[in-house]
């Protein structure tokens, strides 16, 4: 489990903002730079539910939670700056996937029990499960979203 946040070092709340957060904003500037030439596009920001919800209930990963919070907020604003040009900024906020980020911790049977116990579809989700979601975002299905988060947690955030 993360530290309480007051034993947080600056290094570490650093290290997560910088991949969490700067990526997202990265990625999004190159990207936007050749969509303003050609008016038109589509960025599709990975936040999180925990971007929307706290996770203390389940695992408390503070800075984690304030990257992904910022990654929403910031898909809003791009959401609207960008729009009247043609270009469509919305965001998927995806609950428990099963991937090796965070050192694998979705391996851990721990975790696994836990989510099985806490989200109402009763399972973690594959990665491949994200694929529609994000065709949806990047097709022409969506020209009329912007700004907004398309969460897929298996019902966390209804509850």
């Amino acid at each position: 489990m993360p530290e309480p946040l007051h034993k947080y070092t600056t290094e570490e709340w650093n290290r997560i903002l910088a991949v969490d957060l700067q990526g997202v904003f990265f990625c999004a500037r190159e990207a936007l730079k050749i969509m303003v030439k050609q008016r038109s596009g589509k960025v599709i920001n990975i936040a999180s539910v925990w971007g929307l919800t706290g996770s203390s209930s389940i695992m408390p990963v503070r800075a984690y939670n304030a990257a992904k919070g910022a990654v929403v907020n910031l898909t809003r604003e791009l959401g609207l700056e960008y729009a009247a040009i043609g270009i469509n900024v919305n965001a998927i906020c995806p609950g428990f996937y099963r991937t090796n980020l965070g050192g694998g911790s979705s391996n851990d049977p721990n975790l696994i029990k836990a989510v099985k116990e806490f989200v109402p579809i009763g399972k973690m989700a594959e990665p491949e499960g994200l694929k529609g979601t994000a065709i949806y975002l990047a097709s022409s299905a969506s020209n009329y979203m912007c700004g907004q988060m398309i969460v897929t947690d298996g019902g966390m955030s209804a509850k």
